[in-house]
């Protein structure tokens, strides 16, 4: 049966639920404790992360999607992506993710000097989260 849903958020959504009425009247009050699907999306952290193919990807960037557009990225389901022609691009741009505070995944086939400068930038900018290697 259809239901109108008023979410936690204050957005309202319409949910089919089956079951006898006394598990729909549970499963409604347990979606009206919960944010809506796109706001739940919202809060979840944008994450960058490189790989050894010199390409980065972004897990959850619907928030931000319109300034991957601009700088490049294209939408290939389920994650955003850009290609660079050289690991010293990907190092920049996980750089740019994290100064933009960002959760970065460093790649263990970055250079070494890149690694260590990296780590040398993050430790001097309290916030950043960098996170590595990634598998």
């Amino acid at each position: 049966m259809k239901h109108e849903v008023p979410y936690r958020c204050g957005h309202t959504g319409t949910r089919i639920i089956k079951g006898d009425e006394s598990a729909q009247k549970k499963w409604l009050d347990t979606l009206a404790a919960q944010d809506c699907p796109m706001c739940w999306l919202k809060a979840q952290p944008v994450e960058f992360s490189g790989d050894r193919n010199n390409r980065v990807t972004v897990h959850r960037g619907y928030p931000i999607k319109e300034e991957l557009k601009a700088r490049g990225y294209r939408w290939q389901r389920p994650l955003w992506s850009i290609k660079f022609r050289s690991s010293e691009g990907v190092a920049s741009e996980l750089v740019w993710a994290a100064n933009q505070g960002y959760r970065v995944q460093w790649p263990e086939s970055l250079p070494p000097d890149l690694l260590s400068r990296g780590a040398e930038i993050a430790s001097a900018r309290p916030g950043w989260m960098i996170v590595g290697p990634s598998k």
